[in-house]
């Protein structure tokens, strides 16, 4: 009896333990962002004046970042401007290649990028690459550079029905 006993929930937690959704599956929804600084601040000064304005800016900027992962693995990423494309996991890295700025197609945001001489149309090319919790609740984003700041979406709480 106590064997059978045994052998039941061991078979109950095997199947619990399966019916877990996929990371794919628990990512997808809406997330909010926000920046952090990721180092010390290089000033020694104790009420540095600069550094508290450009705490406020990240914290004012952090406000205009929101992130949605849909089923059919497009997403939105609203960064200031909106970007779409699609995205991909593999393990806990999330990979997201854009496909569309502010409308546009990347060929155009490229073109007009260049045309008005800000930053480097080619960055548009690189795919965005991020760690999800296991969870599924928080994304941190890889800065891809030397940054001293790094971008962490986490998940909003669905609609009440």
């Amino acid at each position: 009896m106590k064997r059978t006993l045994s052998v039941i929930g061991l078979v109950g937690l095997l199947v619990v333990a399966g019916c877990k959704p996929s990371l794919e599956k628990l990512v997808v929804g809406k997330y909010k962002g926000s920046i952090t600084e990721t180092t010390a601040p290089t000033t020694s000064k104790p009420n540095d004046v600069g550094a508290a304005l450009a705490k406020g800016m990240m914290d004012a900027m952090s406000s205009m970042f929101s992130l949605e992962l849909r089923e059919d693995k497009t997403f939105t990423l609203t960064a200031i401007i909106p970007i779409e494309g699609k995205w991909s996991i593999s393990g806990d890295k999330i990979t997201m290649i854009a496909e569309k700025f502010m409308g546009m197609t990347k060929e155009d945001a490229k073109k007009m990028a260049a045309s008005k001489g800000k930053g480097n149309p080619n960055d548009m090319d690189k795919p965005m690459v991020g760690i999800v919790s296991e969870d599924g609740m928080t994304i941190t984003m890889d800065p891809q550079d030397k940054s001293t700041t790094s971008m962490t979406f986490k998940k909003e709480a669905p609609p009440a029905k």
